[in-house]
């Protein structure tokens, strides 16, 4: 199976009309998840991006990832630790990301294990916050996903949108939510990038994909708007700041909606199994079993 693997940036679980949220600000991908695996109890393994990405990638907790500088604000994992990336590529995937932020710049280990990183785009911190990528992420995407599917090779393919993080944008003539507080800006953010996630999963349900390949589509934290005393995230383990959205769509594998509480370490092990490779690896273990209505809650 070709793996498609889609990562957007700060989005809260319980703020997806997925998960039952009262505002529709994921209907395209509502649609397109009714062909998957929802998980209504996933959980990050960290509040932010430089905690919660590297342990997704190498299927540890962060505390055990092994990292060249433990304490700084944006930690290296060690490139000789495997990862995803690493993973696939070894065993004979082609691996490719698309990204546009100046955090992949930052925390250069975070590609080891890939062929090719387009993070065109990408500024420096501050600028960062004022940009709008998610159409040229999609159009980007697309792209390759169109010259991935002519070579004889399977591919793995990252996918990074970063809308929904703060600074919030007001999209004129797009979305309005009544725009009042931060919490409705957010939310508006979120709608905008389903509205432009709606051109990748189109492209994802065509047949040259539709029946090879493997989508995952998950975030890396959530984000609070003062529930427990803090705004934004990064500073707490409480589910706004970590509850996030999993959903898995295996071609083999019917759909379903999953209690089980699982974390995003997970993923590691569940991609392995799907490509043929051991089912438990570092602290994670395959989904593949939950998805497959084998056992009813994550070992």
């Amino acid at each position: 199976l070709n793996v498609v693997f889609v990562l957007i940036d700060t989005v809260r679980a319980s703020h997806l009309s997925l998960y039952g949220y009262q505002r529709q600000t994921s209907p395209r991908l509502d649609a397109w998840a009714t062909s998957a695996s929802i998980f209504d109890r996933a959980y990050a393994q960290a509040p932010n991006t430089p905690r919660s990405i590297p342990s997704m990638l190498t299927g540890r907790y962060p505390s055990r990832v092994r990292w060249n500088s433990l304490y700084a604000n944006y930690s290296k994992p060690n490139a000789e630790q495997p990862n995803l990336f690493a993973l696939f590529q070894s065993s004979g995937w082609r691996t490719e990301a698309v990204s546009s932020h100046w955090y992949f710049e930052k925390v250069p280990t975070i590609k080891t294990g890939i062929d090719r990183w387009d993070n065109s785009g990408f500024t420096d911190v501050k600028t960062s916050y004022t940009q709008k990528t998610s159409p040229d992420i999609t159009a980007r995407a697309k792209q390759r996903l169109d010259t991935l599917v002519q070579n004889d090779a399977p591919f793995f393919l990252f996918i990074h949108y970063f809308d929904p993080h703060s600074q919030y944008h007001k999209h004129d003539g797009f979305v309005d939510f009544e725009i009042r507080s931060a919490m409705d800006h957010y939310d508006s953010e979120l709608a905008y990038t389903d509205h432009h996630l709606a051109g990748l999963l189109d492209r994802l349900d065509a047949p040259d994909l539709r029946e090879n390949t493997l989508v995952v589509i998950t975030s890396d934290h959530g984000e609070a708007f003062g529930e427990h005393g803090y705004d934004f995230h990064g500073r707490t383990l409480f589910e706004e700041e970590i509850r996030t959205p999993l959903i898995i769509r295996h071609p083999k594998i019917r759909a379903n909606r999953i209690q089980s509480p699982v974390g995003l370490v997970d993923l590691f092990a569940t991609l392995s199994e799907a490509q043929g490779g051991v089912a438990q690896i570092g602290d994670g273990y395959s989904l593949l079993p939950i998805m497959r209505r084998e056992q009813a809650y994550r070992k």
